[in-house]
């Protein structure tokens, strides 16, 4: 004699291991995704900061230069004080019509000193030709 298995035809309600698996590969890709967009939004806020930082810092190195114009840096670098992990560095820029107005382009640039060439800010600025050595 054969024994029938009871089998129910009703099905209980609850979520399948393949719903579950699938609900939790769905719930870590989104936090993935979150901890990424939170990851980069943190990064431009840093380095907003510090090219801000780097504008003041700028202003502040104009202003006191520009004070003292018979001392002004051209093709020069240094260190910013206070400031250990940043370098400013001028160049003279070539610019026919500026030259034959009496000024010259000197661009500064804030970069950081840990090796990074990307400038935070660069300006160029127009100053008078200094006057040759021994005239009047």
């Amino acid at each position: 004699m054969q024994r029938k298995l009871k089998t129910s035809s009703r099905h209980l309600p609850g979520v399948t291991l393949v719903e579950v698996l699938g609900g939790l590969v769905l719930l870590g890709t989104l936090l993935t995704g979150l901890l990424l967009a939170k990851s980069q939004a943190q990064r431009q806020y840093t380095d907003a900061g510090d090219k801000l930082e780097a504008i003041e810092l700028a202003d502040r190195l104009l202003t006191e230069w520009f004070s003292r114009p018979d001392h002004w840096p051209r093709d020069d670098t240094g260190p910013i004080d206070g400031h250990e992990d940043l370098r400013w560095r001028t160049e003279t820029v070539s610019d026919e019509a500026a030259r034959e107005l009496g000024l010259e382009r000197v661009r500064l640039t804030i970069t950081e000193s840990t090796g990074s060439n990307q400038p935070l800010t660069s300006v160029e600025v127009l100053i008078p030709t200094p006057a040759p050595e021994g005239s009047l």
